[in-house]
């Protein structure tokens, strides 16, 4: 396994996740508008959500990330909602992903987040909607319409 240099120098408890994700809440509420407007999320949240590390959350430490629990993710995305729902569903969307390909092994881990420690996940499971090639590299074929979260402008995998 290659040696990742990302980590978060801090020690972080889910209650302070919460406090954060509480803190976050007004301005969610502020920019739900351009959220339904656009159907995404707002630039300055996913700004936000690496700035006070909740997208960390279920990232395992040699990738950066907090390792808390599943738990935290549930609450932490309850006080997201409370600002923006929408934010809240992409949210748990995306961060559910980092919980699954911790699961993996570690090459495909390391296929992710190696060069990319804030690689984003979203997944599709529309397996009629088009044709995988097995990898790596992995590709997928036209037809898929898409998947929730993931418009293609940013570090989505």
């Amino acid at each position: 396994m290659s040696k990742v240099t990302t980590s978060i120098p801090m020690v972080v408890t889910r209650e302070e996740m919460i406090e954060r994700a509480i803190a976050m809440t007004p301005k969610l509420a502020a920019r739900a508008a351009f959220v339904e407007d656009t159907r995404t999320i707002h630039p300055d949240t996913v700004k936000d959500l690496w700035d006070t590390h909740l997208w960390s959350i279920l990232k395992p430490r040699h990738y950066g990330g907090l390792e808390l629990d599943f738990r935290t993710v549930i609450d932490v995305a309850e006080h997201i909602g409370r600002g923006c729902a929408s934010t809240a569903w992409i949210y748990g969307n995306l961060i559910s992903h980092d919980w699954m390909l911790a699961m993996w092994c570690a090459k495909a881990q390391e296929t992710v987040w190696r060069d990319n420690p804030r690689a984003l996940i979203a997944s599709s499971l529309v397996a009629p909607a088009g044709k995988a090639k097995r990898g790596p590299p992995f590709s997928i074929s036209h037809g898929i319409n898409g998947s929730i979260c993931c418009d293609g402008t940013g570090p989505v995998q």
